[in-house]
């Protein structure tokens, strides 16, 4: 009999061990559950405000953040915006990588610029760009081509410092560098400029 009520005792306090350890793991994952939740949400919140991405880092920080869009205006006018794949924050240099990057330049009364490239920093601070690697600037009736290409955002002006190829409809031109002044609508080659035209082009 006494073993008896000893196995009962026992079975008791495992029974109660057994709801302890289930009521601590249940809660566990509900806590779990709410603090990736508020990461999560957090996270979408700053997607889908673009205009914040590069305020929203924390200073001290270096982070990725995946399929970012960047948006700069001037006295209430869109300049230009930026999208990228992957962004990563280098608080350092106070810059940001981008990888497989495209930009549109707004310009008034112009159609716009499109820009591509296999990456590109970015200044936190300035807001300069420079992209690398099959880098393609184009509108309706040209694009160019060429292995840099920067972007002074203060001054609105595009240039390349390594050989360049315009192509349009009905001619050709190859430079060793170029200058692309957004707000005056005007661009300059130098260096070795080349051209092919053919018959039918008007000027």
């Amino acid at each position: 009999m006494s073993f008896t009520i000893r196995e009962r005792i026992l079975h008791t306090v495992l029974k109660k061990k057994t709801r302890t350890l289930k009521i601590v793991f249940a809660l566990f994952i509900v806590t779990t559950i709410g603090l990736l939740s508020v990461a999560y949400f957090k996270y979408r919140r700053v997607l889908d405000k673009p205009e914040q991405v590069i305020t929203a880092i924390q200073p001290g920080v270096d982070m990725a953040i995946d399929d970012i869009h960047q948006t700069a205006t001037r006295d209430g006018k869109k300049e230009w915006q930026l999208d990228a794949d992957t962004a990563h924050y280098l608080e350092a240099e106070k810059k940001i990588r981008l990888d497989r990057l495209t930009m549109t330049f707004f310009i008034d009364n112009q159609q716009p610029i499109h820009l591509s490239a296999d990456g590109g920093t970015l200044e936190t601070e300035t807001r300069n760009v420079m992209v690398t690697g099959h880098v393609e600037l184009k509108n309706e009736d040209s694009r160019l081509l060429t292995d840099e290409l920067h972007y002074r955002h203060e001054k609105q002006f595009l240039f390349a410092q390594s050989p360049v190829e315009i192509i349009g409809d009905g001619y050709q031109l190859n430079a060793d560098s170029m200058t692309l002044e957004l707000d005056k609508k005007r661009v300059v080659f130098k260096g070795n400029v080349k051209g092919t035209f053919s018959a039918d082009l008007s000027l």
